[in-house]
């Protein structure tokens, strides 16, 4: 909660009281595809980057007209020490650490809102989020977006979780 919600917030804030006064300013914000997706055993992990998404969304309402713009990152699964163990989900593309820097970059000079990484990402996210609860579980059922913590290897993420005071 600190770190993933609350550090994006104060820095966030922080950065509006400098683009404001000079009318123009980017922020970039990082939260991920769980944000959307909400996968089983990943509840406080998914509702600091829902909360990251909709504190970015209002952030762009309320700055609109004032030259300052928004972009919310939401990566999927980054080969990182932080997947280790995790299971594959089917349509899943593991990507590098370096596409979601490629993202922001680009994201930075096209003023894209929202970015998925990889960019397929997206539409199943979206749907997923939009459908009606029974819907969107199913989806997530067939394709092992369910099973990608659940079935996580615990002794594969030991020495991360170890680490990160999990």
């Amino acid at each position: 909660m600190e770190v993933n919600l609350l550090g994006v917030i104060t820095g966030t804030q922080l950065a509006l009281e400098r683009f404001l006064p000079r009318g123009r300013g980017h922020i970039v914000n990082l939260a991920s595809s769980a944000g959307q997706i909400a996968p089983p055993d990943a509840a406080t992990y998914a509702a600091t980057k829902h909360g990251v998404v909709g504190f970015t969304r209002a952030i762009r309402g309320e700055t609109r007209g004032t030259g300052v713009r928004t972009t919310i990152v939401m990566p999927g699964v980054i080969r990182t020490e932080m997947i280790g163990g995790f299971a594959n989900a089917r349509g899943t593309r593991l990507v590098e650490p370096s596409a979601v820097g490629e993202a922001i970059v680009d994201a930075l000079r096209s003023g894209r809102p929202e970015v998925f990484v990889p960019r397929e990402l997206g539409i199943a996210a979206r749907m997923i989020a939009g459908l009606p609860p029974r819907a969107s579980d199913a989806i997530k059922r067939a394709v092992g977006a369910d099973d990608v913590m659940t079935k996580a290897d615990i002794s594969a993420r030991a020495e991360y979780e170890r680490r990160a005071g999990g």
